[in-house]
């Protein structure tokens, strides 16, 4: 009996025991877990101090390597597209190499900086088939001009032996210039002077082909201290374009070749800097005992 009400005594005793504190389970939580994350923090930190996780992902990596050689991925075709004018042996000698090599340890990067490391390539993507293919995709560069570097007036619609010793480059249509040597395949491109020529040369371009009339004349141009061109057309004729607005002037250049088939007659150069007035110098082949005559035409003014 007394037994029984000592046990009572305790379970009402317990009963009136205040609860734990809400905040005590998740502190405990919150230690355990930062107990926890400090334990790996130091376990990786030793182990990456002393090579452990360079060694473990070398040894997977060899596992995996020696896994998938057993499962036939090694590159057994290497596809090539967008070639034009790069050679197929070029692009053979890059490639060659990785024929029968696992398809998950070629190093993609390097295969991409040898293709692009080619003069005709601007852009190459390589990427993997499985099980056992590589494509490579080409982006070659578009040339649209020839520049004559430290060359004052360019020698206009003709390559000779008078050009400079470091010859003329391609340039491309993204301002860059084309690393090869062999342009005379691309003689009938115009030829450009002046230090930033190449990076303006397509805006120069889209300007000339606004005129169809005028763009199959157009034989070279020179860059003018970084500001304006002069174009040359029919490899005679000299055409100084103004700073700003030169699409105007050269609309206006067509209106009178047009009108009066300026560009056909003795004329040397034609000064359009002008707003008002387009001022024609005439060649040798109209000279007078007086000198070297101008004709100063205005707009709707016929010669």
């Amino acid at each position: 009996m007394r037994q029984v009400r000592r046990l009572a005594y305790r379970t009402r005793h317990a009963l009136r025991r205040p609860p734990p504190p809400r905040w005590r389970a998740p502190a405990l939580y919150g230690l355990l877990i930062v107990a926890t994350l400090s334990l790996l923090g130091a376990s990786l930190h030793i182990a990456k101090s002393t090579g452990l996780t360079e060694r473990a992902r070398f040894a997977a990596m060899d596992q995996l390597v020696a896994t998938t050689d057993q499962l036939g991925m090694q590159i057994r075709d290497i596809f090539s597209e967008g070639r034009q004018r790069t050679s197929a042996g070029e692009i053979y000698r890059i490639l060659e190499p990785y024929y029968g090599q696992n398809i998950l340890a070629v190093d993609i990067a390097a295969i991409q900086q040898r293709l692009q490391s080619l003069p005709w390539v601007r852009e190459a993507t390589v990427t993997r088939q499985f099980p056992d293919r590589l494509r490579t995709t080409l982006v070659e560069h578009r040339p649209i001009a020839l520049w004559q570097p430290n060359v004052g007036q360019p020698n206009v619609g003709h390559l000779t032996s008078d050009l400079p010793a470091s010859g003329p480059a391609l340039v491309s249509d993204q301002g860059d210039i084309i690393q090869v040597s062999a342009v005379s395949p691309y003689r009938h491109l115009p030829i450009l002077s002046g230090a930033d020529a190449p990076a303006a040369a397509a805006d120069l371009l889209r300007l000339v082909g606004g005129e169809p009339s005028l763009v199959r004349l157009v034989t070279g141009a020179e860059r003018i201290d970084s500001r304006r061109w002069n174009v040359f057309i029919d490899g005679r004729i000299e055409i100084r374009l103004p700073e700003r607005d030169a699409a105007a002037a050269w609309h206006r250049l067509a209106r009178l070749h047009g009108e009066q088939s300026l560009l056909t007659r003795a004329v040397e150069a034609v000064d359009l800097r002008l707003d008002d007035r387009v001022i024609v110098r005439l060649s040798d082949e109209v000279l007078n005992p007086a000198g070297r005559p101008t004709a100063s035409l205005r707009p709707g003014q016929r010669t």
